[in-house]
């Protein structure tokens, strides 16, 4: 283990909360109590996996002179292959509720359900409408994942980005306004949608600061499009209307990012951590506890019993016996599916490009002791046209999966450049198929939609499909009909 800090000696017998976060290779600890209405923050500590697992980590950061503690551990998950969606359902009583949300969900959402786990909460009402969180993920991947830390004794696994949104708000100073909340790491973007205090909504972006530590304006033009991609995923077209609270412990990288938001139209803002938010034996920086920020924040969920956390290893995960039972309470969990095979070929296809960016990025910085004007001219040519030919999979995804295309349970995905897109999937019969093909006619920059094949399921009756159509020109060989 190394990065290992003590920030209190002595303590009380009384309720200390361990969490611990992964971020990348790195596995991050927190020990936090809270004292007189403040959290206090007893040690932390980092280690790298390669050097340590979970276990032997957690066994010597929680074995460190804590006979008087009440040792009670929860476990961070990252976001990564975790889906989150946002629905809109009636007002019913709270019985009805589950079901309806289910309902809703598995006519939406393509993946069997057998093979997904999901929670879900609920948030604003609104004209008789209720909006609806929903995470979810392949139950095998939950699965493994809970083996692998099971030997620590969690008393709950908590999705990181809820630890982010947690840790926004008790110790960067955040409001309960609706805004986004960016959680910036080395290689990527944690973009999180927040209402009354909650995490909605959430996205990532395979950006982050090792991106801009050379000051590449074309990262910046990258960084500001994937945003505004995420902002209409999320619902949003006002790019100034929507705040945005960017975590920060005021690194020059950080800041670049935070310029580059405000020049493309965002309501942008870099928050820094407020350190008289936590107390502690030793001077804590900003430094200090931006590194913690997630473990923190799932500590304080743990230590405040908080019951709005979407529990996606409900079922999946149980804390030994007499462990974490009174400490967190777990929330009703109904089931759903998700469009997880359908938006990881969406994120394989984009990750593509992004690939020839950065590749064009490396191959000139190779050559850095040679460059002059003429070779920044054309790299800056070339990074350009690669940004004007991607295609924005993200927008396309959504035109698929409108509110009139219910019921439409898609299995398949293929995307290459100067080849028609392929879809494939199940429907109930040939009028709702008939509907697909006329609706997806309807979106813009969608042309050719061609059945090509349609099958009868034997065992349920509907209807298998393939279908293939054409997406702007970017399926079109050489750009042309």
């Amino acid at each position: 283990m190394n990065n290992v800090n003590s920030y209190m000696k002595d303590t009380e017998v009384e309720l200390v909360v361990t969490a611990i976060s992964q971020e990348q290779h790195q596995l991050k600890a927190v020990m936090l109590r809270r004292k007189d209405g403040v959290f206090e923050l007893i040690r932390t500590a980092s280690a790298d996996l390669t050097e340590a697992s979970w276990k032997s980590f957690a066994a010597e950061f929680t074995g460190q002179k804590d006979d008087k503690m009440n040792k009670t551990i929860v476990i961070g998950y990252g976001a990564g292959g975790v889906v989150f969606y946002r629905i809109n359902v009636p007002a019913v009583k709270e019985e009805e509720l589950a079901a309806l949300v289910r309902m809703q969900i598995e006519a939406r959402l393509p993946l069997p359900v057998e093979q997904m786990k999901f929670a879900w909460r609920t948030g604003r009402a609104d004209g008789g409408k209720v909006a609806v969180t929903i995470a979810a993920a392949r139950k095998e991947q939950l699965q493994n994942f809970a083996a692998e830390v099971s030997a620590l004794e969690p008393a709950k696994i908590i999705l990181n980005c809820e630890g982010i949104v947690k840790s926004w708000r008790e110790v960067f100073s955040g409001d309960s306004r609706e805004r986004l909340v960016l959680d910036i790491g080395m290689d990527s973007t944690q973009v999180c949608l927040v209402e009354d205090g909650h995490l909605s909504n959430a996205a990532s972006l395979d950006i982050g600061t090792n991106d801009f530590s050379e000051g590449q304006g074309e990262t910046g033009e990258r960084f500001t499009q994937d945003m505004r991609s995420v902002l209409e995923l999320f619902g949003f077209s006002d790019t100034a209307e929507m705040p945005v609270s960017v975590l920060s412990d005021g690194r020059a990288e950080i800041k670049e990012m935070v310029s580059c938001l405000k020049s493309g139209g965002f309501n942008a803002k870099e928050t820094l951590p407020k350190v008289n938010k936590l107390k502690a034996k030793s001077k804590l920086s900003a430094a200090d506890i931006y590194e913690y920020r997630a473990a923190i924040g799932l500590a304080a969920m743990a230590l405040e019993a908080e019951a709005e956390g979407l529990d996606i290893f409900e079922g999946l995960y149980r804390p030994a016996k007499g462990r974490g039972r009174s400490l967190l309470y777990t929330p009703k969990i109904a089931g759903t599916i998700a469009a997880v095979t359908l938006i990881l070929l969406v994120i394989v296809c984009y990750l593509v490009d992004v690939a020839r960016v950065k590749a064009i990025e490396k191959h000139f910085i190779a050559s850095e002791q040679v460059v002059n004007c003429s070779v920044l001219s054309e790299r800056r040519k070339l990074i350009k046209e690669v940004l004007l030919e991607r295609p924005d999979m993200l927008k396309l995804f959504s035109e698929m999966n409108t509110e009139e295309n219910n019921g439409i349970m898609l299995d398949g995905f293929h995307f290459k450049k100067g080849q028609p897109v392929t879809i494939s999937g199940q429907v109930k019969n040939d009028d709702q198929l008939y509907k697909f093909q006329e609706s997806l006619l309807s979106r813009k920059g969608i042309s050719k939609v061609t059945i090509q094949s349609t099958k009868k399921d034997e065992k349920g009756g509907k209807l298998n499909f393939s279908m293939t159509f054409h997406y702007k020109n970017f399926t079109k060989k050489e750009g042309r009909d």
